[in-house]
């Protein structure tokens, strides 16, 4: 036996029904706490990263090769330009 039932209602709407908090004021706030510690520079970066957790931890490791790779060009190309002192 196979039983279908479709409900169409609202996030909001189930979470009245299953008598949930609303959460979206509070979150709100965090995130504005969270934007105003990044903007002032307070953010500590460990907990940074526990907070991102997975995600974070593959763009870090992306951005990280990414500057080891732009800095092994730039030096490349440092070090391939002729020095002032071999003109003379």
């Amino acid at each position: 036996m196979k039983i279908n039932i479709s409900i169409e209602a609202t996030p909001e709407e189930v979470r009245e029904t299953l008598g949930m908090p609303h959460l979206s004021k509070v979150q709100g706030e965090v995130l504005e706490e969270f934007a105003e510690q990044m903007r002032t520079g307070q953010m500590n970066p460990e907990v940074m990263a526990e907070m991102m957790g997975p995600t974070f931890q593959f763009g870090r490791q992306f951005v990280e090769t990414l500057g080891r790779s732009m800095e092994s060009m730039m030096k490349a190309a440092t070090d391939a330009q002729p020095s002032k002192d071999s003109k003379s």
